[in-house]
């Protein structure tokens, strides 16, 4: 049987090598995202998996990208989200995940949407995976 752990450590290692490949080297972590960290990286999540022959869950590929760096009426202003870069990230990320495996782990893009974190004042895209394990 197969764990969450298991479907996060899968996702992780398909997206460590694929994003590798295309030229895209970008902190990956576990389960949390690192504390005060502003820069780009990405954080990979898992809700429960059920048990049976062939698991399923649901991974999140969270993509974070500090905000744009403008000035409105002369004062500095962060509030923005980075659009252009979160945009490509995604879509780099969605054409990779869709419809692949990683041995006996599937995985297809269920969704993805903006959302903003409060406590960073910054946007990252979620990413959602459905993820089936296979058990033979």
């Amino acid at each position: 049987m197969y764990t969450n752990y298991d479907a996060i450590d899968a996702v992780y290692r398909f997206l460590t090598d694929k994003l590798a490949d295309v030229g895209i080297n970008i902190p990956i972590h576990r389960v949390v995202r690192p504390v005060d960290d502003l820069t780009e990286y990405i954080v990979i999540n898992s809700l429960s998996v059920n048990t049976g022959v062939l698991q399923e869950t649901r991974v999140n590929i969270n993509v974070h990208v500090p905000n744009e760096q403008n000035r409105t009426k002369g004062k500095p202003d962060n509030s923005q989200p980075n659009f252009k870069r979160l945009k490509e990230l995604t879509s780099v990320i969605r054409n990779l995940a869709h419809d692949k495996n990683e041995g006996d782990v599937f995985f297809y893009v269920e969704w993805d949407r903006l959302i903003n974190e409060p406590e960073t004042k910054n946007y990252f895209s979620n990413i959602r995976v459905e993820t089936y394990l296979l058990n033979e």
